[in-house]
């Protein structure tokens, strides 16, 4: 401030507030002291607070002097004393009573105010001297008292006074024998002042501390003085020094004294300002004070351990520090335009603001301001500030995308498709690569791949060219990849590799057969073919990752249902090339043989044949031949290759039954069930003329032997109509199943022969043979249809039922 008086010596106060200033040229120990400065501040207060109390208890005799003041002032003065009393207070008004002669006395005293027409207070001593009687009016009440025991010092005193006391008294004084006397006194009541009040602009009350305000604004305090009579004196004091106001009145009359701060300063920085108030020197004069509270600019800010090489991952650790404000200054952090304040710890030392940075470099920050902000909160214009530029190394970041006349959703076998390889690399790059599929791509303009720079070409691609691709580079820190970018080329449906292409499926049995195609868009309609002709057209397929597939229920019914299938599939692009091929195969236990015929018959040979099995994978062949004379296994033949089988070694003239089936992984086939016999061994050692005889009787017997069987179908025949049987009902369809059943072979067969039987078993041995000879075995089988077992051909009493076995007998012929 301006205007002050200088004085060497200052308060206790003071001094230590000099001591504890912040300024910017002096170097303070004792504010960076931390704790050890808030104990001095302790210290120093309980010293000033003692030096204080000190002063009290030793002027005690000084500050209750006005008690006696005004009765000095009465003693005084004799002739017409002018006593000042405090509203409150004491006071004496004299009135000496000493007689004019020693032989008078006092008989009546009456006190008088001059305002007045009436005493106020009567001493009435006519009566009796000793017994005077004291009489107070309503003016002075109980308050007042006279005195008349000193003589010459006689009084009047009032207790308390009030400030309608004051005024000019008059003490008349009658004696028994002198004249009256009458004493004047006049008593000016003072009326301290009730109050000081300190306003701002604005009419706001201060009080205490004030503020805060900023530095460097302009500050108007109005200190007013309520009440006091006379008009008090209205000063403004800093420390002990008055400072200069201006003096005027208010609307209540009021003496106000106002100061102007036209610049707040830092050093006015908690400056303590009295202002007081007195009209008095009896009473101690009404003070109120108030501090300067400030807001401070931060005066410095500074970044501090920088480091000098930077690497991408490593964590970076640095100190900004700002001093001078207050409050504290806020520290905020930004790199570039990002805040990154919530990575800092903060603290405050006094007025130091210290934030510390803890962040992870990466390699966006390379380039990157990092800027440190120091602001007081309450300043939003006293901010200040420090930057860092950061030179980041870091091993190459890559982004791998299309050119940007390449559409990634449309490409087509045939097109030729760009890749940019953009990198980022401090230092710079050294080697740029390319993969594919993880595997580096060489540069190969033969082939389709050129590579130059920083770009891919790949020129007419082909779905061999669809998969992952990747850029890959290199710098003196290391290597760095790019995200893999997947390529997808639009396509028409493929048949995916390595799925399922042969299927098994029982005779007479559905299953599930399925075509996966890739195929880019994967909207895909199947079609399915066999032998060229459709079996199921434009099926939706079911959308899979990279293409489609197509689930075909099939059935088979004949043997012409198994073989090749073929796959069909359409997209947008267009049909496939080739079709999926599907391979059907018989399913569980293999059919059974067809078509088998006994051929080759000599004395002690013969030889068996059926059609092969082309329906089922790997089957083998079996052949069981049981001599019905002897009732036991005599052959036990097995193929690999064919049904085809020689039997030797066989006695002449002898009947069998042959057994035939077929064995896979999956099970075994019906049992088909065969009669045939060897020629006798003397046929061909007679004369021509024996010969011719004995062809003659064995035609002639077969003659009547075939004109009896016939008969005797006839007549079954008839039998099972009438009855309704069930047996003559599977007899009589026996030819017709046969016929829809078996396809058409190779080998001439008769399918209409009524003597061929199918066996879903076979008993490889036969015991409890009976006696009967075969010819009657066989015609009692054909003409008793209720026999449920297999004696119709080894006329035995344990063998399969008739619901699971057909049996053909061929005629036997002699050859």
């Amino acid at each position: 401030m301006t205007g002050l008086p200088q004085s060497k010596k200052i308060s206790t106060v003071r001094f230590y507030a000099y001591r504890m200033m912040k300024r910017s040229s002096d170097f303070s120990i004792l504010l960076r002291s931390n704790a050890l400065f808030y104990q001095f501040i302790v210290d120093m207060y309980a010293k000033i607070e003692w030096e204080r109390l000190l002063y009290v208890r030793l002027n005690q005799r000084t500050l209750r002097v006005e008690e006696y003041a005004h009765l000095t002032d009465a003693v005084m003065n004799d002739e017409f004393p002018e006593i000042h009393a405090v509203v409150g207070s004491t006071v004496y008004l004299p009135c000496p009573l000493s007689p004019p002669s020693s032989d008078d006395a006092v008989a009546l005293v009456l006190w008088y105010r001059l305002d007045l027409a009436n005493p106020i207070y009567t001493l009435d001593a006519r009566s009796v001297p000793s017994e005077a009687k004291h009489f107070s009016s309503k003016v002075l009440g109980s308050r007042a008292y006279f005195n008349v025991s000193r003589g010459a010092s006689a009084h009047i005193k009032l207790e308390p006074v009030e400030e309608d006391d004051e005024g000019e008294y008059r003490c008349r004084i009658d004696y028994k024998r002198g004249r009256t006397l009458n004493r004047l006194v006049k008593l000016n009541v003072i009326v301290p002042v009730r109050n000081v009040i300190i306003r701002g602009v604005g009419n706001i009350t201060y009080n205490g501390v004030i503020g805060p305000f900023t530095e460097g604004e302009r500050l108007v305090l109005i200190c007013e003085a309520v009440g006091g009579r006379p008009v008090p004196s209205v000063v403004w004091r800093q420390g002990k020094a008055v400072l200069p106001g201006s003096i005027s009145r208010n609307e209540q009359g009021w003496i106000r004294n106002e100061i102007v701060f036209d610049r707040l300063r830092r050093q006015d920085l908690l400056t303590e300002l009295l202002c007081q108030a007195s009209n008095n020197n009896f009473t101690a004069p009404v003070y109120s004070s108030v501090t300067i509270d400030l807001n401070l600019k931060p005066l410095t800010i500074q970044i501090t351990n920088p480091p000098k090489i930077l690497t991408a991952g490593d964590t970076l650790e640095m100190n900004c520090q700002s001093e001078g404000s207050k409050p504290p200054s806020q520290i905020t952090w930004t790199k570039s335009t990002e805040d990154i304040t919530h990575l800092a710890i903060h603290n405050v030392y006094g007025r130091i603001s210290v934030s510390s940075l803890t962040l992870k470099l990466t390699p966006d920050d390379n380039g990157k301001k990092l800027i440190c902000r120091a602001q007081n909160p309450h300043l939003p214009e006293s901010a200040l500030f420090d930057s860092l530029n950061l030179t980041v190394q870091f091993t190459p970041v890559l982004t791998l995308v299309f050119g940007a006349s390449v559409q990634s959703e449309h490409i087509r076998e045939g097109s030729d498709v760009y890749f940019e390889c953009n990198i980022q690399a401090n230092p710079p790059v050294t080697v740029v690569r390319w993969r594919f599929q993880s595997h580096m791509l060489e540069h190969a303009p033969h082939v389709g791949i050129v590579i130059r720079n920083h770009s891919l070409l790949l020129h007419n691609v082909t779905r061999k060219n669809r998969g992952v691709y990747q850029c890959v580079a290199e710098n003196s820190l290391g290597r760095g990849k790019s995200e893999e970018v997947i390529l997808r080329i639009q396509h028409s449906p493929v048949c995916v590799p390595r799925q399922q292409r042969r299927y098994g499926i029982a005779w007479h049995w559905k299953g599930n057969l399925s075509c996966a195609v890739e195929a880019d868009p994967n909207e895909v309609s199947f079609t399915w073919t066999l032998n060229n002709i459709t079996v199921a057209r434009e099926e939706p397929g079911i959308q899979i990752q990279g293409g489609s597939k197509s689930v075909l229920e099939y059935h088979t019914v004949t043997k012409t249902d198994y073989g090749t299938l073929l796959c069909h599939a359409t997209n947008a692009i267009g049909p496939m090339k080739e079709p999926c091929t599907m391979t059907v195969v018989t399913a569980g236990p293999p059919p059974p043989l067809q078509n088998c015929l006994v051929t080759n018959q000599t004395t002690h040979s013969l030889s068996v044949s059926c059609e092969p099995d082309e329906t089922s994978k790997l089957p083998t062949y079996h052949l069981e031949m049981y001599d019905m004379k002897g009732e036991q296994l005599v052959v036990n033949i097995t193929s690999r290759r064919e049904p085809y089988f020689y039997v030797h070694g066989l006695p002449a003239g002898s009947t069998f039954i042959v057994a035939l089936y077929t064995t896979t992984s999956k099970g075994r086939s019906e049992t088909v069930a065969l009669t045939t016999n060897t020629l006798l061994s003397n046929e061909r050692n007679q004369n021509p003329e024996s010969v011719n005889l004995m062809n003659v009787i064995i035609l002639a017997s077969l003659a009547v032997l075939g004109t009896l069987t016939l008969l005797a179908i006839i007549a079954g025949i008839i039998v099972f109509r009438s009855k309704g049987e069930p047996a003559a009902l599977e007899a009589a369809t026996t030819e017709t199943e046969l016929t829809e059943k078996m396809p058409s072979s190779k080998h001439s067969f008769d399918d209409s022969n009524p003597y061929v039987y199918h066996t879903t078993d076979m008993p490889t041995e036969f015991v409890h043979l009976t006696p009967k000879s075969a010819p009657d075995c066989l015609y009692n089988t054909l003409m008793d249809t209720h026999q449920k077992n297999f004696e119709s051909v080894l006329c035995k009493a344990h063998s399969l039922s008739e619901e699971d076995i057909e049996v053909i007998l061929p005629p036997v012929i002699d050859r």
